[in-house]
């Protein structure tokens, strides 16, 4: 799957209902969906691991593909550099 796709899915997974929750416990929906965790897991789970997919990921702005970003990135791959610049984009 390209980034493209992945984006493309989350939308099509997404719900107002589920992004109005999200901004009730306080997450920051300025660019998010609406799209639930599992659905997230799901959807990261197919992808597999894969790195250089996920390192695309981590530069959108859109919150659940951040998010998958995470689950799909090899932590064997990851620099100490790397989790400072992942501590420092981190937003909720």
């Amino acid at each position: 799957m390209t980034v493209s796709e992945i984006i493309t899915e989350l939308k099509s997974l997404a719900t107002e209902d589920h992004l109005q929750k999200m901004k009730g416990f306080g997450t920051d929906v300025a660019d998010a969906y609406g799209v639930k965790v599992p659905f997230i897991r799901q959807l990261a789970k197919r992808v597999g691991k894969y790195h250089a997919l996920a390192m695309e990921l981590r530069k959108s702005n859109a919150h659940e593909a951040r998010m998958m970003a995470y689950m799909n990135a090899d932590y064997k791959l990851i620099t100490e550099k790397g989790i400072d610049a992942c501590v420092r984009e981190f937003r909720s």
